[in-house]
């Protein structure tokens, strides 16, 4: 059952699954593990997938999988850039209803600011938005807000993240 991100995570009761898939294949595997677990799950496209699939064409078919789960499954987009308002616009309209905006690579206070104008269009569609803000740039991504030790990265608590929900 196709449900909304929000709900999903208001109502947890445990951690919840998000994949990003890249392929129907790989959905339908995510659906059929998180049907076998009994659990919730998040069906993530990022931006990057969303151009290389054909989103329009790619999304439907992923719509229908959540739609007819056994288990509650939502769709959400992933690091959509400002210059993404299309595909966020695409969307939305295609049933998602959690975006990730990333404006990591401009400053700070633009970036906040980013975030907060693409949120504007989420209430009237009950969206959930929300933000990685500041950098994540060094060895694997990771930069200061992570420890590398034998070839894992791990969290490390003395550092964290920003992010901005909406």
């Amino acid at each position: 059952m196709l449900v909304n991100t929000k709900e999903l995570l208001q109502d947890s009761r445990g951690g919840i699954a998000s994949f990003n898939v890249v392929d129907f294949d790989m959905a339908r595997a995510c659906i059929e593990a998180a049907e076998e677990t009994q659990r919730p799950v998040i069906i993530g496209v990022a931006v990057r997938h969303w151009k290389t699939l054909g989103g329009p064409l790619f999304v439907p078919s992923v719509r229908a999988l959540c739609l007819n789960s056994e288990v509650p499954a939502a769709l959400h987009l992933d690091h959509a850039g400002p210059d993404n308002l299309n595909i966020i616009d695409q969307a939305l309209e295609s049933g998602f209803s959690s975006i990730m905006i990333d404006a990591s690579k401009m400053p700070f206070r633009t970036n906040i600011e980013v975030t907060k104008g693409s949120g504007r269009a989420c209430p009237a569609v009950q969206c959930l938005g929300g933000s990685g803000t500041g950098s994540a740039s060094g060895r694997g991504g990771c930069g200061r807000s992570c420890r590398y030790r034998g070839g894992l990265f791990t969290r490390n608590p003395a550092k964290p993240l920003n992010s901005v929900m909406l």
